[in-house]
């Protein structure tokens, strides 16, 4: 199917149409990146999709040719800006145009509320709006420029119809009465996607293995990998084209000494000058004192009783199943860890707790009793 779409490669002619869309209240936005070759996905392509005079108008913006932070003064506004699937699409803006839309929906979260479980845009398209749209142009190299007729057809289509989703989600949720819900759920997705970046110091956490470390290795580990993120920041390049993972373990592990050491570690291949810095990163390191490690919380020693976990396992899988939500949703497992060791966490408030986490409490004080009926669990009050 055709999607008439503006394209442009102006970055003047998109800031006019960005002062345009900031008097909108709402436009649909989606991304065409890459990321093989980089620290941060590159836009190739930004998507917007706009209602105006009755009509979806569509642009499509080319990132190899338009100033990414021309989408700034868009972000900023109060503007709503409608995503689905937009976790990736949300790394690419705070790398490459330096900050992310201020007021967002996730179409793909709002669709747990109604039962649906990571369901694609395709998929709510024809769910929702039966509307059928076409997957022949996912694996193109964005990048590559011209573009065929059939790769913009496909770019357009992502926001063509994602207002339209977005309001017939709107009624959908209002009906169930769950509008409070989403409305605490989208705050909590706001704050998370505005928070601060994960620190530097705490790179080393993801290594495989890098728990067994002690003493100075974990120093060693945490600098070298601080070390590795910058460069591939500053560089824009993998992080592990600077160093692999087993590279980085292996000098914590057993740092080297000298040249000819380092060059036995698989994985680090590094210049002379890349050589010279990493052996005062490792020294550094070694030298970290008991302070200066961040390192990861410790699992709690105790482990909870299989009882307990069971019971509250089939207690969510039950309410989950009756209000028709996705039980990831609802609770994931460290949740409910949390709410039994101390009563923390989110099944602590908001509408968590409204729904599962006081019924919890009751359950296991015994207020609340669980019986099979036939092939359904029921709850009964004591």
């Amino acid at each position: 199917m055709k999607y008439p779409a503006t394209w442009i490669e102006s970055t003047g002619e998109a800031a006019s149409l960005i002062e345009r869309l900031c008097e909108l209240e709402r436009y649909a936005i989606d991304t065409e990146f890459k990321r093989e070759n980089s620290f941060a996905p590159e836009l190739c392509l930004v998507q917007l999709g706009w209602e105006e005079n009755g009509k979806t108008e569509i642009a499509l913006l080319d990132m190899t040719k338009v100033e990414a932070t021309v989408l700034q003064p868009l972000f900023a506004s109060n503007t709503l800006a409608v995503l689905h699937a937009g976790s990736q699409d949300m790394d690419a803006f705070r790398s490459r145009v330096g900050s992310i839309p201020t007021r967002f929906v996730d179409t793909q979260s709002d669709l747990r509320f109604l039962g649906y479980v990571q369901i694609g845009l395709a998929g709510a398209l024809q769910s929702l709006l039966n509307v059928q749209t076409s997957k022949g142009a996912q694996l193109l190299d964005w990048a590559r420029r011209p573009l065929r007729q059939d790769a913009l057809d496909y770019a357009a289509q992502d926001v063509a119809h994602l207002l339209d989703l977005y309001e017939e989600l709107e009624k959908r949720i209002d009906a169930s009465g769950r509008s409070a819900w989403v409305a605490e759920e989208r705050a909590a997705e706001q704050a998370r996607a505005a928070a601060p970046r994960r620190p530097r110091s705490r790179a080393w956490w993801k290594l495989k293995g890098a728990s067994k470390f002690r003493g100075k290795q974990r120093g060693v580990a945490q600098a070298v990998a601080s070390w590795r993120e910058a460069e591939a920041e500053r560089r824009d390049k993998p992080i592990k084209r600077i160093l692999s993972d087993l590279a980085v373990l292996s000098i914590a592990g057993r740092p080297p000494r000298n040249k000819k050491d380092l060059g036995r570690v698989r994985g680090a291949q590094l210049s002379n000058a890349d050589a010279n810095a990493l052996f005062a990163v490792i020294e550094k390191g070694a030298a970290m004192s008991a302070d200066e490690l961040d390192l990861p919380p410790q699992k709690p020693k105790e482990k909870l009783p299989k009882g307990p976990l069971a019971l509250i396992n089939v207690f969510l899988q039950q309410v989950s199943d009756e209000e028709k939500l996705d039980p990831a949703l609802v609770a994931k497992r460290a949740d409910v860890e949390s709410f039994l060791r101390d009563g923390s966490g989110p099944l602590s408030e908001g509408w968590r707790r409204e729904l599962v986490g006081a019924r919890m409490q009751r359950l296991l004080a015994g207020e609340i009793a669980l019986a099979l009926q036939g092939e359904r669990l029921e709850f009964f009050e004591r």
